[in-house]
């Protein structure tokens, strides 16, 4: 894996290695502020949504990634985050 965090987590959750593993594939060949919601990712890589959520939370508590609520407009794609959201 090439985030220590992964293997890390991956080692305190053997079931979820597999579900691990393909998520750090993916977070190292997506750019360093992509946006990832845990439902097009289980589609992505083909895994259970809620282990994928899990996986997330434990990313996040670890360190890798960083927790954002955003809106996400639902005629262009765009997203914002809830507070810049709340603004308008």
């Amino acid at each position: 894996m090439l985030f220590p965090e992964c293997g890390l987590f991956a080692n305190e959750h053997p079931e979820l290695k597999d579900v691990i593993a393909k998520a750090d594939k993916l977070l190292s060949e997506s750019g360093l502020s992509s946006l990832f919601r845990p439902d097009d990712v289980a589609g992505i890589i083909e895994e259970k949504e809620s282990d994928v959520e899990g996986v997330f939370e434990g990313l996040a508590k670890n360190g890798l990634l960083l927790k954002e609520r955003c809106f996400e407009c639902p005629d262009c794609d765009t997203h914002l985050f809830i507070e810049e959201y709340e603004k308008f």
